[in-house]
């Protein structure tokens, strides 16, 4: 079965192409089900492949272990994840953004990233805080904010509902975002769908100044970065780790192939193995 110029193995639930358009990408994903798309010609590509094997066989990895996972899946570990952070956080409450942004724009200027590629990559955090500290809190289908939550105008604390977390992680030639929230609660396809829309009648026909949002906050962040894993432990963790490469253009990242890999484990039971033929 081959689509959008991509191939894909009556063994393997992993879909694999060059050049696939963002809306073959998440065809693939929604339509016919499959958990792991990824782009063949781009550099990273046995390592990609490698964390979509590990994520298929131990999606607990991943939510244990997320930037190592992806930027070394060969070992991902308490020490490979240690190795390979260069920033740590921890907040719940709203008005931490400030001090998170700050600290990652920091972090990516330490470690000698580029201008337009710390620009993006804080954006992107802005709205992975704002998805963690905003967003999963609120129950997905009928928006009642979850026990231990407490709203007071625009501000938000989590209180007794935990703490959310952003990490930051670097390879020799990729850079990866990690966010993490302590609810479960996103619900991927729906999530995939609302990119979907916004790629098919473009941001101005999506807006949406209601509740539920648009999602193109949501499409802002996989049209960014190269590669976005979404990983969810039903009421439990969401965890999100978005890829970028550290040297290059911002116009060629932009215009690259994206690759989306995602799961969720419902009971114990991943729904990230994919048997699908």
């Amino acid at each position: 079965m081959s689509a959008g110029g991509a191939a894909k193995s009556l063994q393997s639930p992993i879909v694999e192409g060059a050049d696939m358009s963002p809306e073959d990408v998440l065809t693939w994903a929604l339509t016919e089900g499959v958990h792991h798309v990824c782009q063949t010609n781009r550099f990273e590509i046995v390592d990609e492949r490698a964390s979509a094997n590990l994520i298929l066989t131990s999606p607990e990895q991943y939510l244990k272990f997320p930037l190592s996972t992806v930027l070394n899946p060969n070992s991902p570990s308490p020490k490979s994840e240690f190795d390979c952070t260069v920033l740590n956080l921890e907040f719940n409450d709203s008005i931490a953004k400030t001090e998170v942004l700050e600290a990652t724009r920091q972090s990516l200027q330490d470690i000698g990233c580029t201008a337009s590629t710390i620009d993006d990559i804080v954006q992107v955090t802005d709205e992975l805080f704002t998805n963690a500290i905003y967003n999963a809190p609120v129950a997905f289908l009928d928006e009642v904010t979850r026990p231990g939550v407490e709203r007071v105008g625009n501000r938000v604390t989590l209180e007794r509902a935990g703490r959310a977390q952003l990490s930051i992680g670097q390879s020799a030639d990729r850079i990866a975002v990690a966010c993490t929230d302590p609810f479960g609660a996103l619900n991927i396809p729906r999530y995939l769908k609302k990119i979907q829309k916004t790629v098919l009648c473009g941001p101005a026909q999506t807006m949406n100044f209601g509740t539920g949002g648009a999602g193109i906050g949501s499409f802002m962040i996989l049209n960014a970065c190269l590669s976005l894993y979404l990983g969810v432990s039903s009421q439990s963790q969401t965890t999100s780790v978005c890829v970028f490469p550290r040297k290059m253009s911002q116009r060629k990242r932009l215009e690259m192939g994206k690759s989306i890999h995602w799961f969720q484990i419902e009971g114990g039971k991943s729904n990230g193995t994919n048997d699908r033929s």
